[in-house]
């Protein structure tokens, strides 16, 4: 998958502008989004709801684990996440998978699971630093803008999964920086140019 294309992705997500021919995951009971394309790739975006907040974003004082992942501990509310796409995307055959912000701590974890490799953007930490290798997590690659807070959540005590990128805007940036489009207009630039262009 081309980075850019994950992205732009993203992008339609939100909109949920992707047309007929693609499975979108209910999302009335959890408020958990997903869309899985013709293709395999699956697109998770980030918070959409105020409800978002209280159930996943904020959930991170009982930390759980995925014991199918040898005990693995990760953020509570990003792991309930997680496991409500799973739970709908396991047997649709994912071949790859991209998110933003919530819908990249969810795809962070989903990669591995599901084998499949993932480009995320925006990405908050999930995983207690303590366990240092989760399987399969070398398949993850994550951006971050170093002025984007949500890439910092977690701060000492959890981690990325995966690769993680940083871009650097090289200035002041108020406002705006966890949105995709200003991921994108890093990515162009000829500094990032030695960065992957696409996954694997």
């Amino acid at each position: 998958m081309k980075v850019m294309d994950a992205a732009e992705l993203i992008e339609t997500a939100y909109l949920d502008d992707f047309g007929s021919g693609v499975q979108k995951k209910p999302s009335s009971s959890d408020g958990a989004q997903a869309y899985l394309l013709s293709d395999g790739t699956l697109v998770i975006p980030g918070t959409n709801e105020p409800t978002d907040w209280t159930k996943y974003n904020l959930n991170f004082f009982s930390l759980r684990q995925y014991r199918k992942s040898n005990g693995i501990r990760f953020h509570s509310g990003f792991l309930t996440h997680a496991q409500s796409i799973l739970s709908w995307a396991r047997d649709k055959n994912v071949k790859c998978i991209t998110g933003h912000s919530l819908g990249a701590a969810s795809a962070q974890i989903l990669g591995p699971i599901l084998n499949a490799p993932t480009i995320c953007f925006a990405s908050p930490k999930v995983s207690l630093k303590q366990f240092v290798k989760y399987r399969n997590e070398e398949r993850v690659l994550c951006f971050n803008r170093k002025d984007d807070m949500v890439a910092n959540v977690g701060g000492w005590l959890f981690r990325h999964l995966g690769r993680v990128e940083s871009l650097d805007p090289k200035g002041p940036h108020i406002g705006g920086d966890h949105k995709v489009k200003f991921y994108k207009e890093l990515l162009v630039l000829d500094r990032y140019k030695h960065l992957p262009q696409s996954w694997p």
